[in-house]
This record gives structure tokens, C-alpha cells and sequence, in this order.
């Protein structure tokens, strides 16, 4: 098994480069980019679960991915900051006294359509203007 390598407080410059030469040192996080497996898990019931009508919660997505409560809340709003998921809007509940956040997946085309759906008007009242000259 792999371990990785605890740099003393002021590790020597002269040695850095041989530990990247080393068999046995494995870079300790992951690499920018990657989700792990509760954020993939979670981000998969998003996808799942999300209707035009009706988004889940976090705790019906900690439900439907199976992970704990306190897992997914710091991973949703790891996802969030991260712009892979957001907030469409809030909802009241029976076990909250406050509203609590729905959340549905970021794709291009829905960007893309609320894009579009922004600038027809524009576009219309350019078409009318040109049409009445």
C-alpha cells in the first residue's frame, strides 16, 4: 500500500525533485477536476430526479444517493460553488420551519435555452420595428 510523503515544516529544496522520482509516493488529493464518489452519487440523483415542475432537496437526494445528511449538505455546497448543480428555487416542507432549496443540474442546453428564452424579446421587437419601416 501506498503512503504519502510528510514533508518536514522546512523540507530542503535539493530534496523535492527525488521524491517526485520515488515508486512509492502518491500525490495526496485529488486532481481538479474529478468528482468523488458522493458528489458523483449525488450529482447522478439530481439528474435523476429533477423535473421541470419539481426539484429534489437535499435530503431527498441524501435518500436517493444513499449517502449521510452532513455528507450531502457539504457536498451540495461543494457542487453549487463549483457551478455543476444550483439553486432553481425554494420550497416549504412539513419537518422545516423555513423554506428549503431545490436543486437541479447545470447543462449547457438548458443555459443555452434561458439564453434564447432572455433574448426573444429582443428579438421580436427588432422583427416589428424592421416590419413597420
Amino acid at each position: 500500500m501506498l503512503s504519502p510523503v510528510v514533508l518536514p515544516r522546512r523540507a530542503r529544496a535539493d530534496l523535492l525533485p527525488t521524491l517526485a522520482l520515488r515508486d512509492d509516493v502518491r500525490p495526496v488529493g485529488r486532481p481538479s477536476g474529478q468528482l468523488g464518489d458522493v458528489a458523483q452519487a449525488l450529482l447522478n440523483a439530481v439528474q435523476r430526479l429533477s423535473t421541470p415542475e419539481r426539484s429534489p432537496t437535499q435530503l431527498e437526494l441524501a435518500h436517493a444517493a444513499q449517502v449521510g445528511r452532513m455528507a450531502a449538505e457539504r457536498t451540495m455546497g461543494n457542487l453549487v460553488r463549483s457551478g455543476k448543480v444550483r439553486i432553481v428555487r425554494k420550497r416549504w416542507v412539513a419537518y422545516r420551519t423555513s423554506p428549503v432549496a431545490e436543486y437541479a443540474p447545470v447543462c449547457a442546453d438548458a443555459l443555452a435555452a434561458a439564453v434564447d428564452a432572455q433574448a426573444a424579446p429582443a428579438r421580436l421587437a427588432m422583427a416589428i420595428t424592421a416590419m413597420a419601416r
